[in-house]
């Protein structure tokens, strides 16, 4: 392949502006190829590319995904409602999550958990013909359960956890204590599942939380 004089004379870099390869000369006039690059880990909504620009910073991150807003299910009419916003929710935290500099998938499990707890219960309330409803609260706790009859009035509160550490602080006294099935310890006031007034919502560990987060839609129509 023949350059200009003027080509030839301009140091070929790395797409990007890498570091300084080979230098073209006008005695050769030949364009020599580039070493082959190594090949770089594709990104997923869940594994976003460590090479990507950063978009938002950690506290802003943060507050995005404590604080929504992405619609619960405590208002729906229907166990199909609540699985489809169930599935919206854990969608718009996972795309969240992806255009943030949190890293790992770890960082979004307790928000899949409140999604899960939350709907999960509101599923099985309405298959028992139950007038209870959990909904999910920004800050702590993170959920309250109602009576649609008097929906202003809260029954009970409920803090979600990944692991053990502080649950038992002086804030959460009084509070049910929720974590996931291989966390929960035997015995004890900390529970693999939200119950009150005869409905349980559904236990779910790690594995399922992670499962979760990779195809909502199929995990809420099978809960």
């Amino acid at each position: 392949m023949q350059l200009s004089t003027h080509a030839a004379q301009q140091p070929c870099r790395r797409s990007g502006g890498g570091p300084l390869l080979q230098h073209c000369t006008a005695a050769t006039r030949t364009a020599r190829p580039l070493p082959a690059q190594p090949r770089r880990p594709s990104a997923s909504p869940l594994h976003p590319s460590p090479h990507a620009p950063p978009r938002t910073s950690p506290r802003l991150a943060a507050k995005l995904l404590d604080d929504g807003p992405y619609e619960g299910t405590s208002g729906c009419r229907s166990v199909q409602e609540v699985a489809a916003k169930a599935a919206a929710a854990v969608e718009v935290i996972r795309d969240r999550h992806a255009n943030s500099l949190m890293f790992g998938p770890d960082s979004i499990d307790g928000h899949v958990l409140e999604v899960h707890v939350e709907a999960t219960y509101n599923i099985n309330a309405m298959r028992m013909g139950s007038p209870y409803r959990a909904e999910r609260v920004s800050g702590s706790p993170d959920i309250r359960i109602y009576d649609v009859r008097q929906p202003d009035r809260t029954l009970e509160l409920a803090q979600l956890k990944m692991h053990l550490r502080g649950i038992n602080a002086a804030q959460y006294a009084g509070m049910e204590k929720v974590t996931t099935s291989d966390v929960a310890p035997t015995g004890g006031d900390v529970y693999d599942a939200l119950l009150y007034g005869g409905v349980s919502s559904t236990p779910v560990d790690h594995a399922g939380l992670r499962r979760a987060a990779a195809d909502p839609y199929a995990h809420f129509e099978s809960v």
